[in-house]
């Protein structure tokens, strides 16, 4: 059996009732019947009446996305002979709780019995062999001194130390909060967003269970959630993460090296790219993705939601590219200061799903980074949507899976 220490995962991020019209007139109103004569003429003129009345209505009122049958109170639609809905609570599939991280599927328990294992498509051999070789790994270095003092370091990132077997990638010492607070964040949105009235709260409820998602995201972590960052934040590639100055040296030599040292010390000094030279900004711009500074967020914001809920009125909106964008605007306006990417594919998930497709995700990094990249820096429209229609349309075999590995 074939062990390799591989180094700690680094981290991206630098720096710190619809209402229907047919329907309106009705609302409040007592119906009553004094006889049984009286009871079935009236309800034949008025089935008349209502399905003429609905077929203008229709005519000159487009409906909202996700409609549902009879949305006034029961009594009304038990006067209109109309059945009041029997709504499926939407939910999310069960895989999706184990994949916070792209790529990852975390085995939650404790913080020292925590794994993750990288789960490769087409097959996804790598669910059989997960908990096998993740406990097998974790026993192996626990009782080895020169490993455990490794791995299990108080410096090991909450997405744990990389170690492969038989060409498995396994990460140990895993913080179990990550997966515990995403399944938190996908029972809020299940019971808010996935619900039919979301379509009626206005943009500032819609805010604050977003914030609440955040917030409830990074639990149990030093960092404040809920609220919009105070800080500008850069985000870098993944081929670069972890490696930025042996990156810029190579890629630029010793001058581009002394350019990007002279940018980093005024932005760590004056927390602005205001002071940078033309060359200093050309060369960062090119390294990092700049989020919007953290005075332009709230604005950003309520421009995002208020498109948002306008969106979620539209009949003939395409889920793939509502979710697409939505993740999008997330992604770019980085508005809090962690757990921006998990927020983003849980919205983007709760649309697909409200839009009737299945959730999906993120089992090739790279692909999924490169899709961001494009659209966000290489200015190229609808590059994420085409990848997630892609993503869409793979048939991976999670029903094929009996049992996951550990709880969900």
């Amino acid at each position: 059996m074939t062990i390799n220490l591989l180094t700690n995962n680094a981290n991206k991020t630098v720096a710190s009732a619809i209402k229907n019209p047919s329907y309106q007139l009705l609302k409040g109103r007592q119906i009553e019947y004094h006889s049984s004569f009286f009871h079935s003429t009236l309800s034949k003129i008025f089935t008349v009446a209502l399905m003429i009345f609905t077929m203008q209505m229709s005519r000159t009122h487009s409906m909202p996305l996700y409609p549902f049958e009879c949305q006034t109170s029961s009594e009304v639609c038990t006067a209109l002979d109309i059945n009041m809905p029997q709504i499926t609570k939407i939910r999310f599939e069960k895989y999706v709780a184990g994949f916070p991280r792209s790529e990852n599927w975390i085995v939650a328990t404790q913080r020292k019995e925590t794994f993750s294992c990288k789960i490769t498509p087409p097959h996804l051999k790598e669910f059989k062999t997960c908990e096998e070789n993740g406990k097998y790994l974790r026993t192996l270095v626990l009782n080895t001194p020169a490993y455990r003092d490794q791995v299990f370091s108080s410096e090991t990132p909450p997405q744990g130390f990389t170690m492969s077997v038989d060409g498995s990638y396994v990460n140990l010492n895993v913080n179990p909060l990550i997966r515990k607070n995403y399944e938190k964040a996908l029972k809020i949105a299940e019971n808010k967003i996935l619900d039919p009235n979301f379509i009626n709260l206005d943009p500032q409820a819609i805010e604050k269970i977003l914030k609440t998602m955040n917030e409830v995201l990074l639990e149990g972590f030093p960092i404040e959630g809920g609220v919009y960052r105070k800080d500008l934040a850069f985000i870098q590639p993944e081929d670069q993460a972890g490696n930025i100055i042996p990156f810029v040296q190579k890629k630029y030599g010793k001058k581009g090296l002394k350019i990007f040292n002279s940018a980093f010390n005024k932005i760590a000094s004056t927390k602005s790219l205001e002071t940078l030279t033309p060359k200093e900004k050309k060369l960062w711009d090119v390294i990092f993705y700049t989020s919007p500074p953290p005075e332009k967020i709230p604005g950003l914001m309520e421009t995002f939601i208020k498109a948002y809920h306008q969106k979620l009125h539209n009949p003939d909106i395409n889920p793939i590219d509502f979710a697409a964008w939505i993740h999008m605007q997330i992604v770019n306006i980085h508005p809090f200061e962690d757990g921006n990417g998990r927020l983003a594919r849980i919205l983007m998930n709760a649309a697909l799903k409200k839009g009737g497709k299945k959730s999906v995700v993120v089992l090739d990094d790279k692909k999924y980074t490169q899709a961001i990249k494009e659209e966000q820096r290489d200015k190229k429209p609808k590059a994420f949507a085409n990848y997630l229609r892609t993503l869409c349309q793979m048939n991976l075999p999670f029903s094929s899976i009996k049992k996951f590995p550990g709880p969900i």
